[in-house]
């Protein structure tokens, strides 16, 4: 419903998974390792505490969310550790990365979450 609450927090969380897909998409400033290199590089948790604008109920929403795309055998206690787990797996490459986004992206989609 627009006026829950919920649908302007729907239209954020699509809002900010779709910067960090942009963000991302440039293979140059994705990386492993580290959550940033402080020269605009990031991983996928990176980019998304980046561009989530310190609010941390938009950042843990937005992580569970991807979580949910990534396969179970990256399984972790956390879903940001998961994140972590995923994006940084040797098999893992850049363009899993942004399909794990586009799925992300799509599911909320789907789910009617971005429809403004």
């Amino acid at each position: 419903m627009p006026f829950d609450g919920t649908y302007s927090k729907n239209i954020l969380l699509f809002d900010l998974l779709n910067k960090v897909r942009t963000h991302l998409s440039n293979k140059e400033r994705w990386m492993k390792q580290d959550l940033t290199d402080g020269r605009n590089r990031f991983c996928l948790v990176g980019a998304i505490m980046h561009y989530s604008i310190n609010d941390p109920a938009l950042t843990e929403l937005a992580i569970r969310v991807v979580a949910k795309q990534v396969n179970r055998k990256y399984e972790a206690q956390s879903p940001s550790a998961r994140l972590m787990r995923y994006n940084d797996a040797k098999t893992i490459h850049h363009h899993h990365v942004i399909r794990t986004l586009d799925r992300a992206l799509q599911g909320v989609n789907d789910a009617g979450l971005s429809k403004r």
